[in-house]
């Protein structure tokens, strides 16, 4: 009973915090629909693939299957003898953002980048319930068994990186190094996000992902503009922000 209640609060707390936020995202989306107009709702149809992904010296594209079934496209260079590094991306990136470190450590490593569930050209299931953090790790775990590898340096950042510290507690064995940027420990950034007021308020887009529809429409008017903004110059949260608007913390 003490638990049923307590997810009560917790559901209780989150979605009034999500609507509070969701409420400063609608005035800027309707602003810029004032703005825009038909273009608001403007999207190109991709014919090509950009050059870039293509580019040959980052390794080649190939894609596996796990054990459940799912596949996942990946890149890799470097040779297959090699000891395995998986490069885990965070959001809202995918393989590319690895394009690096695919050529600084193939001579090394069999370097491979991959595409995430829910992202790029791999496995995209539809509903929230596909998406649990419990499914993400076993995946990681399928994934390097499925290259052929027992183990691998697991290298990740942001929300890949927050996933790989739940990897390497569940899976340790398939785990020899685990390297990780932009990504706390899960308990002591809870703790932090507990305790600080200004963290609390720069997580604000955790809680508002939650909300349905509504971050679909800020990622997504405009042909995306929003993604074009936040990859160019200096760190993705930053931008976000400036983009919004420097009445919300990020």
């Amino acid at each position: 009973m003490v638990n049923i209640v307590f997810r009560i609060i917790k559901f209780v707390v989150i979605y009034s915090l999500a609507a509070f936020y969701g409420f400063f995202v609608s005035i800027f989306l309707v602003g810029k629909l004032c703005q825009l107009r038909s273009g608001f709702f403007k999207k190109r149809e991709g014919t090509q693939v950009p050059a870039c992904l293509q580019d040959p010296s980052l390794g080649d594209h190939h894609y596996v299957t796990t054990k459940s079934g799912h596949k996942f496209h990946y890149v890799a260079k470097g040779d297959t003898e090699k000891p395995l590094m998986l490069c885990m991306h965070g959001f809202p990136e995918f393989w590319f953002g690895w394009r690096s470190q695919l050529k600084e450590f193939c001579d090394d490593y069999r370097v491979v980048a991959i595409d995430m569930r829910g992202y790029g050209d791999s496995y995209r299931p539809e509903g929230i319930s596909n998406y649990m953090p419990y499914l993400l790790v076993q995946d990681i775990e399928e994934i390097v068994e499925a290259l052929g590898y027992s183990s691998c340096v697991l290298l990740a950042h942001d929300w890949g990186g927050a996933l790989a510290w739940h990897v390497a507690h569940r899976f340790p064995e398939i785990v020899d190094k685990l390297i990780i940027m932009n990504a706390p420990h899960p308990k002591l950034f809870m703790k932090h996000l507990q305790s600080n007021l200004k963290q609390f308020f720069k997580s604000w887009y955790f809680i508002f992902n939650a909300l349905p529809y509504l971050p679909e429409m800020l990622f997504s008017y405009n042909d995306c503009a929003i993604l074009d903004k936040v990859f160019v110059g200096g760190a993705v949260s930053h931008n976000l922000s400036a983009f919004i608007g420097d009445g919300m913390y990020l």
